[in-house]
């Protein structure tokens, strides 16, 4: 595995948000992510006063990537895992996350599984912080997906079993709704966690990825108030949906040709 942004070491960001006993880390395949998704998740970090390390590990599963990353951690480290789709909408989130961490306990967004038990609510991988000491303490359980958990949905299981505290925030805004959770809520695309946590979700299918998660990223980044309204037609007009399918055919056939022309300038 190779990593951006700032090489294999620990990530030390600005005083008082990520000191030498905290990480952010996300993990990617580079043959099947937009380019600008992770550089536009490293701006949003950065703009935030804070840094993360960002994994190119193609090939490798992303519960393999979880399992391997706290297998390797130091003793005395907390670690906030983020989607590479995923980010905060601002640095107080992230402090919250640490300090849940660092006192014992779990934090993340709420994930459900529809594929195997919709009832179970989980600590996404998403969005998901906990401390080295306390995955000893739940006797390091599996972060892979299994028969039975999805990526991380054993280690909630554990937390619960050994009653340590798990913090969860929830869906409060999703531009297109596509399952439901089993309290009400809903998960889909763009969805917005309490208007702290930002996932798209699907972002190697999604054809018009970059154009929404860039929407989100750059009012971020600029301190604007997110068009709610715009993402959500951007994500329900019909017309709208032809029309970034046809910018993202251009965008695959303007890299094919960057990419001949290289093979032929080295031939």
């Amino acid at each position: 595995m190779s990593t951006i942004n700032g090489g294999t070491g620990l990530f030390i960001g600005s005083p008082g948000k990520i000191g030498p006993k905290r990480s952010i880390r996300t993990m990617y395949w580079a043959n099947n992510i937009a380019p600008s998704l992770p550089k536009l998740q490293a701006q949003v970090l950065i703009s935030l006063g804070l840094t993360i390390q960002q994994d190119i590990a193609t090939g490798t599963r992303h519960g393999d990537w979880l399992q391997h990353t706290m297998e390797h951690l130091p003793q005395d480290e907390s670690v906030l895992f983020l989607d590479v789709d995923a980010f905060p909408l601002s640095g107080d989130i992230v402090e919250r996350a640490f300090r849940a961490a660092e006192w014992g306990g779990i934090f993340g967004v709420a994930q459900a599984a529809n594929h195997l038990d919709p009832t179970f609510i989980y600590a996404g991988p998403m969005f998901l912080c906990l401390s080295k000491r306390t995955w000893n303490t739940l006797g390091r359980p599996s972060l892979r997906a299994d028969d039975e958990f999805d990526v991380a949905g054993r280690l909630t299981a554990a937390a619960r079993d050994k009653d340590v505290k798990i913090d969860l925030i929830f869906p409060n805004f999703v531009a297109k709704p596509k399952w439901a959770m089993p309290n009400g809520n809903c998960l889909g695309i763009a969805t917005f966690y309490e208007g702290s946590v930002f996932h798209l979700f699907e972002s190697r299918a999604l054809p018009n990825a970059q154009a929404i998660f860039a929407m989100v990223a750059e009012a971020v980044i600029r301190r604007e108030p997110i068009d709610f309204i715009k993402l959500h037609w951007r994500l329900n007009s019909v017309g709208n949906q032809l029309a970034d399918l046809a910018y993202a055919k251009w965008t695959r056939t303007k890299r094919k040709i960057a990419r001949r022309a290289k093979w032929l300038a080295r031939a």
